[in-house]
């Protein structure tokens, strides 16, 4: 099959669990026979590798700086670029994954065709283009109607939610009638990754934007409450983000006098030589996180994942078997889980050690690749 994706973000430039998993799913689907094209953005394109399949094209809105003008020239333009590819590559079928700042336009040229499509939902960007208000509707209905502009109704339909929580609500915001639901998966490690003894001391790891909805602030205040019962657990953060938040950690660090505990590595393009030095992992996410490809590789590769039981993160861990789940947003609960855990490292090994041959089970990406090309023959057909 000849599959067209589209992206707002596509990796090495990417900005989380989305774009890697859009990766994953065109590297997959190329090696086993496809011919795949990827249009997305041209954000910070001339840091990326030359990837011959991969156009960086598509414009993105200046929310910040731009107005009216400069919003109706990208979707002009992404239009344009989306429908060129459309008419002269003519694709078995069009893989269609965020379109967060680059407009709806691609969506527009592709509802001009009748092409067979695919929507992949990590999230609920339409959300950011579909708001429930008359006025919006309103717009969208208008610029139907003007020349050089494009709206009119939007059709999200079939559409693969990665969790099972996301379903009725995708059902119902976007009239989708066909939902599949293929959870996220990551390539196995090698064989040779196991669990090795622990040291005495484990050390927990956070990966992840800093950002206030990913809550590093909730495991600071963790910690801190540990550190009072005289405790103490290095943590790890690799990640980087908002400079005002980042700043807040870091107060936060000498707040709770955990300076010589903590350590900012900042961004980590490859986080394996991290995974393999800690055995915990937090995932204190304040967010509805539709999924969190973090807590697979993580369990993966043997660390032992705390958790809020919400949203994805409860699809994935069953409390006590396969991981530890927490009161969302409550720094305390998390504290007393992590306390009560580490009471008990044999146990807690224990459980990484299940939480890792589960994980190669269920979240086998071979197996995801499997489901994913049948779905997408089905449509194609």
């Amino acid at each position: 099959m000849r599959i067209l994706v589209v992206s707002n973000y596509y990796p090495p430039l990417s900005v989380g669990g989305y774009e890697i998993a859009c990766q994953q799913a065109v590297d997959g689907l190329i090696a086993r026979g496809h011919e795949l094209r990827v249009l997305t953005s041209r954000w910070r394109a001339e840091e990326a590798p030359i990837q011959p399949h991969v156009l960086r094209q598509l414009a993105q809105i200046q929310y910040q700086e731009g107005g009216y003008r400069q919003k109706w020239l990208t979707e002009r333009e992404n239009y344009r670029l989306t429908r060129q590819q459309l008419v002269h590559w003519q694709p078995d079928l069009v893989y269609v994954w965020n379109l967060r700042l680059v407009s709806l336009a691609p969506l527009y040229a592709l509802q001009q065709t009748s092409l067979p499509r695919m929507f992949e939902l990590g999230d609920f960007w339409p959300d950011s283009y579909l708001k429930p208000r008359l006025s919006s509707w309103l717009k969208r209905q208008l610029k139907a109607l003007l020349p050089s502009c494009h709206g009119g109704p939007i059709r999200l339909d079939p559409v693969i939610s990665v969790s099972n929580w996301m379903k009725p609500e995708i059902m119902h915001k976007y009239h989708s009638r066909r939902v599949y639901v293929l959870p996220n998966a990551v390539p196995l490690p090698d064989e040779s990754v196991k669990l090795t003894q622990w040291p005495q001391q484990p050390r927990a790891l956070f990966i992840g934007r800093l950002d206030p909805e990913k809550g590093l602030h909730l495991a600071l205040q963790a910690l801190g409450r540990l550190r009072e019962q005289g405790l103490t657990l290095p943590l790890s953060v690799a990640g980087a983000g908002d400079a005002d938040y980042t700043a807040h950690c870091r107060e936060l660090c000498h707040r709770y006098e955990l300076t010589e505990q903590v350590t900012f590595w900042g961004w980590q393009p490859d986080p394996q030589k991290l995974y393999a030095e800690h055995q915990l992992l937090l995932m204190p996410t304040l967010m509805r996180e539709p999924f969190g490809l973090v807590i697979i590789e993580a369990m993966l590769r043997g660390l032992a994942v705390f958790a809020p039981a919400a949203y994805g993160p409860a699809e994935i861990i069953s409390c006590g078997e396969t991981g530890w789940l927490f009161k969302s947003g409550q720094s305390q609960d998390l504290a007393q889980q992590l306390q009560r855990a580490l009471a008990e490292p044999d146990a807690l090994q224990a459980l990484a050690r299940r939480a890792q041959l589960w994980a190669r089970e269920s979240f086998n990406l071979e197996r995801r690749l499997d489901q994913l090309e049948s779905l997408l023959k089905a449509e194609a057909a």
